[in-house]
């Protein structure tokens, strides 16, 4: 992985008219120092269907390095799915 990845169009994602795809909550999550770029991040989340977007302080790492932010985030999303 690079700074260009990933390297998805947005169309890919709008494209999926499954109705499961549309219906079921997504939530894109990302470090506030992250490798992927910020636009990319914010181009995901908005060519998502019902998505939540949550950009945590960290890298691309965030998992591990700010795991109690990051496990907080994913609780607080799965309890509202």
């Amino acid at each position: 992985m690079g700074e260009n990845d990933p390297n998805i169009r947005p169309e890919e994602l709008v494209e999926n008219k499954e109705p499961d795809f549309v219906r079921i909550k997504k939530l894109v999550i990302a470090g506030n120092k992250d490798m992927i770029k910020d636009e990319h991040t914010r181009l995901i989340y908005a060519s998502l269907p019902n998505a939540q977007i949550r950009i945590l302080r960290g890298t691309h790492f965030i998992a591990k390095e700010n795991y109690i932010e990051f496990n907080h985030a994913v609780e607080k999303f799965l309890k509202n799915c």
